[in-house]
């Protein structure tokens, strides 16, 4: 009980904290006059153009599924995920993937997570590079330093799991209860059976495609709609360190995290906060509100209820 309330703490803490520092020195008179400046057609357009950039992600994550899902289950366990993720901390919308793909496909949780897991490991990998870009133009390089730790630790695991596949019976003699060593044995099957040239080539080129969309949704806003005068590295960075704190899990969909990190570095590079601030919740309506929408849709055309995710997440994880 008490790890749980100092989890609590922690997190609605750092939310506090990011969400003061963002708003300390704000020029409200500068800030709603930015707001209007932005105009409804280009926030419009701006919101259209962000639904494009699921396409990949579901179809990637359909060639995950060795095409079991079909596109249409895979897009609707993607946004289910990310809108789930948005509504509460602790990345449960990967909980909520797993679930949703077993209740439509049959595919066991074990595999699901495991194909999750490959999802998140590359994506990681393509934000160790974004990062390099970022460190590269604010000259600091300690975060990506950590990020290149991290990746490389689960990278050296992956391959040390298929050299060698007793490292699966160490990591299970660390899993607390039965029905989690069943999980992570699955998981872990799936991690060594998957390993190909093939698989990895696909998986990059799926993954490249919709990073690319996801960086160009930060140039169609800062550019696009904020009429921002910085450059393409710029925006890059931006898109790099705000990525970085919209996935700390400490608060739903990063709120507060992803708002002081997209107007901190946009600060760097010499705009104010008024403008900066009007960008990022331009920005936050176009991660938030369009997947939240469609993961309560799926929700309740599946049957499936967060309270129900949640039991089965207790009884089998």
């Amino acid at each position: 009980m008490l790890k749980k309330i100092l989890g609590i703490t922690l997190r609605w803490g750092l939310m506090g904290l990011c969400l003061f520092l963002l708003f300390r020195g704000l020029d409200w008179t500068e800030f709603w006059v930015s707001l209007k400046k932005l105009g409804f057609l280009p926030v419009l357009g701006a919101v259209l153009f962000s639904l494009i950039q699921y396409i990949p992600v579901a179809m990637r994550f359909n060639y995950l599924t060795k095409f079991r899902a079909g596109f249409v289950t895979a897009l609707k366990a993607s946004v289910f995920c990310l809108g789930i993720n948005n509504l509460f901390p602790a990345k449960l919308g990967e909980v909520a993937k797993a679930f949703y793909l077993r209740k439509k496909t049959g595919i066991q949780l074990g595999e699901g997570l495991g194909l999750i897991f490959w999802e998140r490991l590359v994506d990681l990998n393509m934000l160790m590079v974004v990062g390099l870009v970022a460190a590269a133009s604010l000259g600091k390089d300690e975060g990506v330093l950590l990020l290149s730790l991290v990746v490389g630790g689960l990278w050296a695991f992956v391959i040390a799991l298929r050299i060698n596949f007793k490292v699966h019976d160490l990591v299970l003699k660390f899993v607390p209860g039965q029905r989690l060593k069943l999980v992570a044995s699955d998981v872990m099957h799936q991690l060594h059976n998957g390993m190909n040239p093939v698989f990895f080539l696909s998986l990059f080129l799926y993954s490249l495609v919709s990073w690319f969309l996801f960086a160009a949704m930060y140039f169609v806003v800062l550019w696009g709609v904020g009429h921002l005068d910085i450059s393409a590295v710029q925006v890059i960075s931006v898109f790099a360190i705000a990525t970085l704190g919209y996935a700390v899990p400490a608060s739903p969909g990063g709120i507060g995290i992803f708002e002081w990190a997209f107007v901190t570095t946009l600060g760097a590079f010499g705009v104010t906060k008024g403008p900066a601030l009007a960008c990022a919740l331009v920005m936050r309506f176009c991660i938030y509100v369009p997947p939240v929408l469609a993961a309560l849709w799926v929700m309740a055309q599946s049957g499936m209820s967060l309270k129900g995710i949640r039991e089965q997440q207790a009884e089998t994880l």
